[in-house]
This record gives structure tokens, C-alpha cells and sequence, in this order.
């Protein structure tokens, strides 16, 4: 008697996942098979230009599916590549087509000066402090708005220090916009 050994490699094929957003979760999904229907495990990794491939995942064979988080980082030229290895260790590969990482999260805004209950003259110094964060980063692109009817219209200020225009009013508020570098806007309102 003799022995025949599997020395066909499994097959692989990864699914495009289309362009995802960068903090979010995707699906990977693939397709696979083996001559001995003896799949072992899969090696899930990305590459955002190509080049290095950085590993996600390693997982015995648990089906077709793999949710990622995709980091927080832009690319337009992010590959998927999955290896299956087979019982006997032979090896697949697949990768995807190139696909891009966007920035669909917007910039977190809190307004915390001034504060609800704040009273000011008209045509004195007022300092608007916020805080604002984001998944990519905030760029430096800011504008601050000023109201005293309520919300109803607002005027841009030049700086976040600026002379509180005329009019009395009860209903001061304060706008902040904040941009990322893909141009999501992020906005808090504080009352005056």
C-alpha cells in the first residue's frame, strides 16, 4: 500500500467591499474551497497603498465573513488580501481590487463657554471656548456665529474673541462649526 498526499492548494475568492468609512465596521466576505474539504484556517490583512500588507485577523475556518474595523485612516488605494490554508497547510490567496477609506464621521463640537445663564453687555469682549474632536483629525478651518434672536439668523464672527454686536435680548446664542479634512462639518450652540 501507499499513501497519496494532497498537494492541491485551496482556492479563494475575496469579495470588493466597495469604498468604507474609516471607524466603521465592513464586512469582508470571501468564497472558498479545498479539493479535501479540509479548510483549516484564514489570514485576513489590508494594505493602504499597496505595499505592506498589515494583519487583521487570524481565524480557523468559521465561515465566509469577517467584520473590520477599518482604522481611522484615509486611503484611496486600501487592498484586502485573505489566505486560506487547508489541513495539510497548503496555502490560497485572494485580494481585492483597490478601494478607498473615507471620512464620513463628523467633528465632534462642544461649546462650553459661554455658558447657559451668561450675561453680557452689548459691544464687550466675548471669548467662545469648545472643544472639538474628530475620528481623522479637526483641520484648522473653524467659523463661529453669533444670534440674538433666538437661533433665527446668525452672523459669522471673525475670531473666537469678538465685540458682542447691538441688541438687548434674552436669547444670545453662540454657534461653533468645526470642519475636518474631508470637509465634514461638526456644529455645537450654546446659550448665552
Amino acid at each position: 500500500l501507499f499513501a497519496v498526499t494532497d498537494n492541491t492548494p485551496p482556492t479563494i475568492a475575496v469579495d470588493e467591499p466597495g469604498d468604507v468609512s474609516a471607524g466603521t465596521i465592513a464586512l469582508i466576505s470571501f468564497r472558498d474551497s479545498d479539493n479535501s474539504d479540509s479548510l483549516a484556517s484564514h489570514v485576513l490583512s489590508y494594505s493602504l497603498d499597496g505595499g505592506e500588507f498589515i494583519q487583521i485577523d487570524s481565524v480557523y475556518n468559521e465561515g465566509s465573513r469577517y467584520d473590520w474595523l477599518v482604522p481611522n485612516v484615509l486611503s484611496d488605494a486600501c487592498i484586502i488580501k485573505v489566505k486560506v490554508y487547508d489541513a495539510v497547510g497548503l496555502m490560497g490567496e485572494n485580494i481585492t481590487e483597490p478601494f478607498s477609506i473615507i471620512d464620513s464621521t463628523i467633528p465632534e463640537v462642544v461649546v462650553t463657554a459661554p455658558a447657559v445663564g451668561y450675561s453680557i453687555p452689548e459691544y464687550n469682549e466675548l471669548t467662545v471656548i469648545w472643544n472639538a474632536t474628530d475620528n481623522i483629525g479637526v483641520s484648522d478651518s473653524l467659523r463661529i456665529y453669533f444670534s440674538n434672536d433666538g437661533g433665527t439668523s446668525f452672523v459669522e464672527m471673525g475670531s473666537s474673541s469678538f465685540s458682542v454686536p447691538a441688541g438687548v435680548t434674552e436669547v444670545a446664542h453662540v454657534k461653533v462649526v468645526a470642519l475636518d479634512g474631508s470637509l465634514n462639518e461638526g456644529e455645537d450652540l450654546s446659550e448665552l
